[in-house]
């Protein structure tokens, strides 16, 4: 679908969500096997749980600009929708990005647009049903809250599934709950400490979520130990013994936290849409006005433009935009789609060379 050119650079690809997700699950399903051979079945339906939410970073996290296209286009509609503005047939038949979506296209285009709530929401299930089973142990008396003396053998009495779903729930809520504001830090840079740590939170809510569960790792190492001390008496006899997998699950969180941690949850193009990108969503918007009574352009214009220049990967000023637009709009009502194709891609071609030209 991108009409980017040859000689267009491309911006570098953040798979930081990817990698995450993609080390959960192999964590998860280590979780989920020494959980079977400690006979956990919360442990196991937990790391289940998790292990859905691990799909979901891996295969929806760092979408293409393909995509992240069609989710602006998506979210473009939308906001016209709410504006009653209707797009004819004949017009959704013009644009790529307009054509009528599925009931799965939809979905998708849901899934690509939060794949961290996808993970999140996951992982807070999960982590309730830990804190479920925590609970548990400290009402039978089989664990305590807090070890009994500070020694490698007295942590086997602490209930780390309890201290591990509640950690990993805060973590979870925090990545669900508290918004994404990328402007956050500069508006804080004359605020006072309190003001600054909030910024640091609400610049990136994901590195609340990764902070959380790494602190979550010191109980997952307790439990490897539990599972390590175990090795030698209860598994003794046994082929397969939790600590092998509760020591791979460590790792691949470690490894998972430090990537959530760095990632935003806003998933759609931080670096900026190249030019023909900015100028395909244009020209579908362009379309959409057109379509539409010569008494209400004008303002449509200067909505649209305002909607577009607040989405993310969009860097240009409302006048900028509505500039182009205008512009947009003069050439669907004088020239045919073949030409405005043509057109474009020959105005791009030589903003790339008058480009290159200075660079040498």
């Amino acid at each position: 679908m991108s009409d980017r050119t040859p000689q267009e650079k491309q911006p570098e690809k953040d798979v930081k969500l990817k990698l995450a997700g993609a080390s959960y699950m192999l964590g998860d399903a280590a979780m989920m096997l020494a959980g079977k051979i400690r006979g956990e079945q919360n442990v196991i339906a937990g790391g289940a749980t998790w292990f859905l939410g691990g799909v979901g970073a891996a295969v929806y996290g760092n979408p293409d600009s393909d995509r992240q296209m069609k989710i602006l286009s998506s979210r473009l509609e939308n906001h016209l929708k709410k504006k009653g503005v209707t797009i004819p047939a004949d017009v959704r038949g013009q644009s790529e990005l307009l054509k009528e979506k599925s009931f799965w296209d939809n979905i998708e285009n849901f899934l690509y647009s939060h794949p961290s709530e996808i993970l999140n929401g996951a992982y807070a299930i999960g982590a309730t049903m830990l804190l479920h089973g925590g609970m548990k142990e400290l009402s039978s008396k089989s664990k305590t809250l807090l070890p009994k003396s500070f020694n490698l053998h007295a942590v086997d009495t602490m209930s780390t599934q309890f201290w591990m779903g509640g950690i990993i729930l805060a973590g979870a809520l925090a990545g669900l709950l508290i918004k994404e504001d990328p402007e956050a830090k500069k508006k804080a840079e004359n605020g006072n400490i309190v003001d600054k740590v909030v910024a640091f939170a609400t610049e990136k809510p994901l590195r609340v979520s990764g902070a959380l569960y790494t602190l979550n790792n010191g109980f997952l190492a307790a439990t490897a130990l539990q599972d390590w001390h175990a090795a030698k008496t209860t598994y003794a006899g046994h082929n397969f013994k939790p600590h092998y997998f509760s020591t791979l699950q460590l790792a691949c969180y470690l490894f998972s936290n430090a990537m959530l941690l760095m990632s935003p949850r806003e998933q759609v193009n931080k670096d900026g849409f190249g030019k023909s990108e900015i100028a395909q969503l244009e020209e579908a918007a362009a379309q959409i006005i057109a379509a539409q009574p010569k008494e209400v352009q004008g303002a449509l214009i200067a909505d649209m433009s305002q909607f577009m220049s607040k989405q993310a990967g969009i860097k240009l000023k409302p006048e900028q935009i509505e500039t182009q637009l205008t512009e947009h709009l003069n050439n669907v009502t004088t020239t045919s789609p073949a030409e405005r194709r043509f057109a474009a891609r020959e105005a791009q071609r030589a903003a790339v060379a008058a480009e290159q030209s200075k660079s040498i």
